[in-house]
This record gives C-alpha cells, structure tokens and sequence, in this order.
C-alpha cells in the first residue's frame, strides 16, 4: 500500500485533532423557549440569527458553498445556509430553543459546533427569543482516502459491488464492525475510492448485489459479504491505518462466493389488511453491511426477495406516516442457508412508550427549560429500526419516547450547561445501568430521570516520556470493577488531550476507576473492549471519585 500526504505543510490551529476549530460568541438577549411542538405542527417564525464562516483547515482560506444545518427537536422544515466567497454564512429566522450545528463540504471531514474532532459530541447552541449568535465558526480538515479493486474468485474486476468502510467498536460486550458514513461503488474495472474519512483505524467491506433477473438464475453468481483482503469473518479483515488526509491505496477485495436464495412471504398490517405499498427491508443481524435489498409489498400483502446469500436477518416492513402517530412496522427473523425460504409472515409490533418526567434542583430547573434537554430511550441489543428513540421533553420538563420491546437505557445526549445524569429510576428502582424492560404494546410510567447540576470532574495534564506536553492523546478513564466496562456502560469514557496536553472529562459517576494516556490508540474504537482495558490498566493510574468531587490527576502517555 502507498500513502500519499497532501502538498503543502499540515498546521494544528487552536483546538483538537489535526486543526478542527469552532468558536462562538454568543449576544444574549431574552428567555428561551419551545423551538416548536415535537410532535409535529406549523413551526412558528422565529427571530434569533446564527451566523459564522467556514474555512480549510490546511490553508485558512475560505471554504465557498460548504453547507450548514441546524435541527433543533420541533424544527420540522429544512435550514441550511451555503457559505459565500469568503466563507461566511448566516441563518435567521430561528425560533429560540437548542440547536446543534453542523458544517459540511465535499471531501472534508464535517463537524458539529463544540467538537474538538469528529469523534466528539457536539453541544448545543441555545437561541433566545431575538437573539444574534455570532462567529460560529468551523475549521474543516480534508478526510482521508481508502482506493482499491473487488475481483471476483478468478481475479476479474466486478462493478456495481458497494464498498464500504468501517470502524470496529466493541458494542454490548461484542465486536462489531459499524460503516463510517462513507460509500463507494466500483465502476466497470472493479476500482472504489472511499474518501473524507476522519483519521482512524479501518476496515473495508463489500456487498455484491445481482440484478434481480440474474438472482432467479441458478447460474447467476453470487457472493457473500466479503471484507478485504477476502474473508467473511471481520475478525480476520485486514486493517488499514489512515492519518490526517492521506491515501491508502490497494486495499482489494477478493469476494466469496456463496448460494443466493430466494424469500416469498405475506406483510399484514395490525387490521389483518396487507401493507400494500410498503417496503421490505432485509438487513444481516450480526453483519453491519449484510443488507439483503428489499422488495414493495404487493397489493395482496405478497412480497418476493431475491438473491439473498447466506446468513441470520430481519425482514421489516414500515407502513405509512400518519400525523402524531407512529408507523406499524412488520417484521420477522429468517436463516438463509442458500435455500428458498417460502411462506414468511411478517407480524406487526404493537407500539411500546415510555413516559416520564426530568428531575432537576431548583437552581437548575431557573437556568434553563426542559426542552432544551435531549434524552434517547434506546434497546441494549439494538434492533435495525426505524423508530426515533428521542425523548421529546417539554418545557414542565415531562417526556415521551417511541421504545422498542425489550431491556432500554436512558441517556443524555445534549444538555445547554454543565449537567450530568445522576439517576434513572422506574418505580422507584434505580435502573440507570441494568436497564428496564418494555413489553411489546406496553406503555412504561412513573419513569423519573434525575440529573446534578455539580457533576464531576476529572481533568490534568498529559507529559510524554521527557515531560513535555503530550497533545492529541487518548484518555482513558474506567471502572476498578470489570463486571462495568460491559454495554453502554457510564464507567468508561475517553477523550483527547488539548495542544497543550489538557484534558477534561465530566459527569463520571462516583466510584473508584483507573486512567490511563495512551498514544496511537484509535478514539472510540475499541475503549470498551475488556482486553483492550486489561492491558492498559497496570499502567494506569488509580483514584476514586466522589459524588460532585473535581479531581486533577496528571498522567504519563504510554504506548
């Protein structure tokens, strides 16, 4: 493999990995409030403006006609602004309430405003009623490039395969391989280029799909999910190391062949009428890129899927919107092990909610409103759905969320100010990480989601091995207690340490946990992984933390 650097010097500016910047100045003006119903409705005209630029991150010149979007929960029609020749864009009309930002051009990385690199949350924007934002500013870096051929099992090119690639996570105690956003399809000498890839570690998939009247050809060729250089297995796929900007060039892909088989089966809506119209989707369980395409639902309820390789998927079918309502959504879960699989009846879910209410001190409750606050209500073995698991949260600080059957955890993912979740209990027993369990149909009550305005602290500086400030390492903070390093656990978290070797996080809940700075580990790759945590922890650095407690821990980089 080659790597190609781009020409011209790469400069860090101000904040984070690799240059990405963002900065706002902020002119407050009134009280905020609800940017709109969320479920649905007109949207109200607002009268708050946001305005910033846009620029390379390499050279500072102006991006002209990148694009920025802002959503906000309520926010029903599209807002985006295009930048101008020097960059700068502006959008009014707002309603007041929380926004997150987003910046995008090309080939570039995008960011979110408040991220310091693209693996961090975004934080929001809070608009008032009247209000101006200014200097909401992005630095945008040019992604990475992965480029390689898919050749078929005799070494000949083979267009139209979709190639993809992706980052490896260690997911509810298991590895799985996640696409990065970021597709490609081969052209007629077999040749992909995936580009605008943030630095990481990658892995690269490929998914052949026939045409549909090759697939009812029992001579058609068919292939499984292959991942380069060419295995099924993601554990043995190759992986490719790709720095800021640079190009990894020959990363083929020899497909597997494999029995493709056909599915025939009936998709009935919770009336017992067909789902005339609908779309089936078949989407591979365990396999990130094991989607199977999908058929329409004929007017009898009868759909037919060709040319499924082998492997364990759901088949969905989502009936239609209909306003303040949630879609019937169909499924079933199938073995293809290249044989015709006939007769499949996809079931319609009953619709399961939870409903609760946010709990904030005095204090706290003042200083902002409740629909400011973003909360997800999501499965611990997630389901390829549809559904959107946010917890709309009103101003008197209740909420409602659409919830899969099954375990479901409550996180915060947006807060104005520095707010941390403290608590989530459901009849009065704390089920913040174990989880609570919804029936298919049920509505789960009484849920209570307490959050501290004094959430902890932990921050210090990271020196390399001759004292010097270590930037653009990883943190890593976790658990004494393996038994919390397992699924979307609290205990672990990790972040970059500053150009100045800074590094903070918040929110941590109170226990005893070890930190630890290690340089070249790929950001929220493979942090919850317990091997991974077990050879970083004897040279950790061990200290407990106390409910509210700020604690400045100093750390050593290692390898």
């Amino acid at each position: 493999m080659s790597r190609r650097t781009p020409a011209g010097a790469i400069a860090l500016l101000a904040i984070g990995l690799a240059g990405f910047k963002v900065d706002a100045q902020v002119s407050p003006t009134r009280q905020p409030f609800a940017p709109g119903s969320p479920r649905g409705g007109s949207q109200a005209a607002g009268t708050a403006v946001i305005r910033g630029r846009v620029t390379d991150g390499d050279s500072g010149q102006p991006l002209r006609r990148a694009l920025v979007r802002v959503i906000a929960p309520g926010l029903r029609d599209n807002r985006v602004a295009t930048t101008d020749e020097q960059g700068r864009w502006e959008l009014i009309d707002l309603p007041a309430g929380s926004y997150i930002v987003s910046a995008s051009k090309g080939n570039y990385v995008g960011l979110q405003f408040g991220q310091a690199r693209p693996t961090d949350a975004g934080r929001p924007i809070v608009l008032l009623d009247g209000q101006t934002v200014e200097k909401v500013d992005f630095s945008l870096r040019r992604g990475g490039v992965i480029t390689g051929h898919v050749l078929d099992e005799y070494g000949d090119p083979v267009p139209n395969v979709q190639v993809a690639a992706l980052r490896a996570q260690f997911v509810q105690g298991r590895l799985r391989l996640t696409p990065a956003a970021r597709f490609s399809t081969t052209d007629d000498l077999g040749e992909y280029r995936v580009f605008g890839l943030t630095p990481a570690d990658y892995y690269v998939g490929a998914t052949y799909r026939p045409p549909p009247p090759s697939a009812a050809d029992d001579d058609a060729p068919g292939y499984a999910v292959t991942y380069s250089p060419g295995t099924v297995n993601p554990s043995d796929a190759q992986r490719v190391t790709l720095g800021v900007g640079l190009t990894v060039d020959g990363v083929n892909v020899a497909l597997v062949p494999a029995r493709l088989a056909q599915i025939t089966g009936t998709a009935m809506n919770s009336s017992g009428q067909p789902m005339a119209g609908a779309f089936v989707m078949v989407t591979e369980k365990n396999n990130a890129l094991g989607n199977g395409g999908g058929a329409q639902v004929r007017p009898d309820g009868t759909f037919t899927l060709l040319a499924v390789a082998p492997g364990e998927y759901i088949l969905r079918a989502q009936g239609p919107f209909t306003q303040n309502a949630r879609p019937e959504i169909a499924t079933a879960t199938v073995t293809v092990a290249g044989q015709n699989i006939d007769g499949v009846r996809l079931v319609v879910e009953a619709a399961s909610w939870a409903v609760g209410t946010v709990l904030v001190d005095p204090a706290a409750a003042a200083a902002f409103k409740g629909s400011s606050i973003a909360l997800t209500v999501t499965p611990v073995d997630p389901p390829m759905s549809f559904i959107d698991t946010s917890a709309h949260v009103q101003d008197d600080f209740t909420f409602e969320a659409a919830v899969h059957a099954g375990i479901n955890i409550v996180r915060l993912i947006g807060m104005p100010n520095d707010v941390a979740m403290k608590a989530v209990r459901v009849g009065g027993v704390d089920v913040t990480d174990g989880g609570f369990d919804v029936k298919p149909g049920e509505i789960v009550r009484g849920i209570e989601v307490e959050l501290t305005s004094h959430p902890t602290v932990v921050s210090g500086q990271v020196a390399d091995s001759r004292g010097a400030p270590a930037k653009d390492c990883t943190v890593v903070i976790f658990a004494r207690d393996e038994r919390k390093w397992e699924g979307a656990s609290r205990y672990v978290r990790q972040t970059r340490s500053d150009q100045d070797g800074q590094f903070r996080i918040s929110g941590l809940p109170p226990g005893d946990y070890h930190a630890a700075a290690v340089d070249g580990f790929q950001q929220l790759d493979l942090a919850g992984d317990p091997d991974v945590l077990k050879q970083i922890r004897d040279r950790a650095a061990g200290f407990s933390l106390g409910e509210g407690e700020t604690k400045v821990i100093d750390l050593k980089v290692t390898r």
